[in-house]
């Protein structure tokens, strides 16, 4: 018998050490994970993001230069996803590094201290290029739920971005070799026990070229030393977390 806590649905199973639903799947610390909701865009036609505003519900898109566009795609017909959208994030106007973040609250950030997670992501390019993933914390020295601007300097080609104050790439960022094929890529790291705002990126390691594009899919945050299988949230729950 393991005592059991409730939250949003998922119980915390003490003996297991991690927050589970009732069909034994794993607490998935992102909202959207499945590029469901996009509701300040038009979709599904490509719209503009400048630079730290948001494309889906949640994610943030971060631009070197010029913009990103972002688009909600179907997913009926990509075989090797079990979501219904996904999410294309696209370079536009000109080459330039960019960034894909969600920042997860404090509420669920700081029970993630001195856990092991792994943040996991399924993507595909219009061209095979190099992508880092990682996940960044607001450290202690900061003011939870208020991330500073993340980015101050973008940095050369293949040189991870410098970012902004009180925020650091938690070790463990890898670089992923992304082709014209779905392929399931993730990071495992240990938060430490005084991060007070965790936020799972995915950059480029080089400037994006002009129209390329990234495909997104089937996103996941959970304590675990391994890949999940993914499993996507209520429409219900996902969509209120989208509200707050």
């Amino acid at each position: 018998f393991f005592p059991k806590l409730s939250n949003n649905g998922y119980e915390f199973v003490s003996g297991i050490g991690s927050w589970s639903n009732l069909s034994g799947g794993y607490r998935n610390f992102l909202i959207n994970a499945g590029f469901n909701y996009a509701q300040r865009l038009a979709t599904p036609s490509f719209t503009t993001i400048v630079t730290d505003a948001y494309g889906a519900d949640r994610f943030k898109c971060l631009s070197q230069n010029s913009s990103f566009q972002y688009n909600r795609a179907d997913a009926l017909g990509e075989s090797s996803l079990t979501s219904s959208y996904y999410g294309v994030f696209k370079k536009t106007v000109g080459a330039g590094k960019t960034m894909i973040i969600q920042p997860i609250e404090g509420i669920d950030s700081i029970p993630l201290r001195s856990k092991t997670v792994t943040f996991q992501a399924m993507l595909k390019g219009t061209t095979s290029s190099t992508y880092r993933m990682g996940v960044i914390e607001l450290q202690t020295a900061g003011t939870v739920d208020t991330i500073p601007t993340v980015i101050s300097a973008w940095g050369a080609n293949t040189v991870d971005p410098t970012l902004g104050t009180n925020l650091a790439f938690i070790s463990g960022t890898q670089s992923k070799s992304v082709t014209t094929s779905w392929t399931k890529f993730s990071v495992t790291v240990t938060i430490p026990s005084t991060s007070k705002n965790i936020i799972p990126a995915i950059w480029s390691n080089s400037q994006m070229a002009l129209n390329e594009e990234l495909h997104v899919a089937e996103v996941g945050f959970y304590i675990s030393p391994t890949e999940i299988t993914w499993i996507p949230t209520a429409p219900s729950t996902d969509y209120g977390a989208c509200l707050r």
